[in-house]
């Protein structure tokens, strides 16, 4: 897998991501999303939620997660400030890389 790729992987990762460890230890070939995976997707998703439940995962609660999405946005707003105000790189990739940590995909600008 190109670097760049993987970079935008990291930065972006998909919602779901899966993968046959015995042929790709490395996890470069992503099969969510394939058909021939489809019923083994669809019972992983079913015991991630039932985990999830069990867990009492805040993210379930839409008013946590609303509350988070808020906060998430502020930050990239502080990214996108830090790049038009010309900061060094690296302290935008650490912004960048905290937003990965909740891992929730960029928006799309509308």
């Amino acid at each position: 897998m190109p670097a760049r790729r993987m970079y935008e992987t990291y930065i972006r990762p998909p919602e779901f991501e899966l993968y046959d460890l015995r042929e790709d230890p490395c996890e470069r070939n992503n099969l969510a999303g394939r058909q021939e995976m489809a019923k083994m997707e669809a019972r992983l998703k079913k015991a991630l939620l039932e985990w999830r439940k069990e867990t009492r995962d805040p993210l379930l609660d839409g008013e946590e997660l609303a509350r988070l999405l808020a906060e998430h946005d502020a930050l990239m707003a502080r990214v996108e400030a830090a790049r038009r105000d010309g900061a060094d790189s690296r302290r935008i990739t650490q912004l960048r890389q905290f937003r990965a940590g909740y891992h929730i995909p960029a928006r799309k600008r509308e």
